[in-house]
């Protein structure tokens, strides 16, 4: 993160590809879930967290509840269980 606490063009590309590899991977298809991925990687962002792995790996901790709410709206019980495993 830049001294101002915006992020260069650079790091927007990262935290986008963050947003839309989570989202692919859970079939969030956008709305309220999307958004809410969104502000938690901004969040981990704002905490220092810029490298991608580093930010996949920090969503997966911080976003167990909403994998398994978005894997419900897209109806596959598979992920559901998969997801509630891991935790």
């Amino acid at each position: 993160m830049l001294a101002n606490g915006m992020a260069d063009s650079a790091q927007l590309t990262i935290l986008t590809r963050a947003v839309d590899d989570y989202c692919a991977k859970y079939r969030v298809a956008g709305g309220r879930d999307r958004e809410e991925i969104a502000t938690r990687v901004m969040a981990l962002f704002r905490r220092g967290i810029s490298d991608s792995s580093a930010l996949a790996v920090a969503l997966e901790k911080s976003s167990g509840s909403l994998h398994i709410r978005a894997a419900f709206d897209c109806g596959r019980l598979s992920t559901v269980i998969l997801a509630a495993t891991v935790e």
